[in-house]
């Protein structure tokens, strides 16, 4: 008798680390995975995250008690628990095909119907198996799988699953009879589950928090990129020019303004087309940011015309700069839909007055068109 006793308690500290370092595993492993991706900013939602650990951390704990009810020999929990991890693999299934909601409320009332039976046949609560309906309660507080209705109602559900469960294990009809060391161990196995759960759902309740201000701060940026740039071209466009020039005096870097003029563009369009056309835009745009300097900043001004801000340089430098931006640009071969081709720019350049921007840029303009009557293909400074 006392070797039974003994080797009993020898299997349950064995059976008890195991799980605990199994558990342990399996939280930091989900940890791992949740803080990879929201800090790679990898597309993978939070509440595809939030309810795949959900569901597997669910499936080792039915995995546990399949165990527990094979040491013990109860049939019907092997039975209920076997169902229960089949059930999750669907589950599994249907997650990745992004069902949340059915996926969550199918999952809570597996969780519901396990607990209620599972305390209907014990007919108590000192093994804590009410502890899986309080989990249940948590989760729908941080898992945002639908509407705060849909979630109400289930909170409702669960309540009423609650005090169903009570009922029952008043009732002192125990249809199955633990030993009290198999007891022990449900109730040990529970009461560590609810603090592990609670600890992780708390991190998630907080990562949640992160990953919010962080994709509304995504939101915003992505926003001001496309308030602030040309569709076409990528380019900085009028809006943002407004801004620059509203910090011209406080920035302290001189400017020369330059506008660019691509000449006979509308030529381009009807000999090779109006997709011929933006494909022009576009190289001619990339050509730009690749040939100017991380300072200069180039805009889109409109149609097929650039305004350039030459950072930190006089007037002779830039026409230097510029001058050779425009034969570089002359000789480069662009391919569009009909083979390639190759074009000139005219540039009206002048010192930027901080105060008065949009009066330099009008200067420019007036030398861009003095270029223009000058046969084109020139910069005038």
């Amino acid at each position: 008798m006392a070797g039974r006793v003994l080797g009993g308690k020898v299997r349950y500290g064995l059976y008890n680390r195991a799980c605990f370092h199994m558990l342990k595993q399996l939280k930091d492993y989900i940890n791992y995975q949740f803080s990879r991706k929201i800090h790679d900013n990898e597309k993978l939602p939070f509440l595809f995250i939030s309810s795949y650990s959900v569901l597997l951390i669910s499936a080792a704990h039915h995995i546990c008690l399949l165990v527990i009810s094979s040491i013990a020999e109860i049939p019907v929990f092997i039975y209920m628990n076997l169902t229960s991890i089949f059930i999750y693999v669907g589950l599994l299934f249907l997650l990745a095909k992004k069902k949340y909601i059915l996926v969550n409320l199918l999952f809570s009332l597996e969780v519901m119907l396990f607990t209620f039976f599972s305390i209907w046949l014990l007919g108590a609560l000192d093994n804590y198996m009410i502890v899986y309906l309080l989990l249940l309660l948590m989760i729908q507080a941080v898992v945002p799988y639908g509407n705060k209705r849909i979630r109400i109602n289930m909170v409702l559900l669960i309540i009423m699953t609650i005090t169903a469960s009570i009922g029952v294990s008043f009732s002192d009809k125990h249809r199955i009879l633990l030993t009290p060391q198999i007891n022990k161990i449900f109730m040990v196995f529970n009461i560590f589950l609810f603090c592990m759960v609670t600890t992780l759902l708390i991190n998630f309740s907080n990562s949640l928090k992160i990953y919010a201000n962080k994709l509304s701060y995504l939101r915003i940026s992505d926003l001001e990129t496309k308030a602030y740039t040309d569709p076409l071209t990528q380019l900085f466009n009028r809006r943002y020019a407004d801004i620059i020039f509203n910090n011209l005096d406080n920035n302290k870097i001189n400017y020369i303004a330059a506008l660019m003029d691509i000449d006979d563009f509308k030529k381009i369009n009807d000999n090779y087309g109006h997709a011929s056309g933006d494909a022009v835009l576009e190289f001619v745009s990339r050509f730009l940011l690749k040939n100017l300097r991380k300072a200069d900043v180039v805009f889109r001004w409109g149609g097929e015309e650039f305004l350039i801000l030459l950072a930190d340089v006089n007037l002779s430098a830039a026409y230097v700069i510029l001058e050779k931006l425009r034969v570089k640009l002359s000789v480069s071969d662009i391919p569009v839909i009909k083979g390639t081709l190759r074009l000139t720019v005219t540039i009206g350049t002048a010192e930027l007055n901080p105060r008065y921007p949009f009066k330099s840029i009008d200067d420019c303009d007036k030398k861009l068109y003095r270029g223009k009557s000058l046969n084109k293909n020139v910069v005038v400074i």
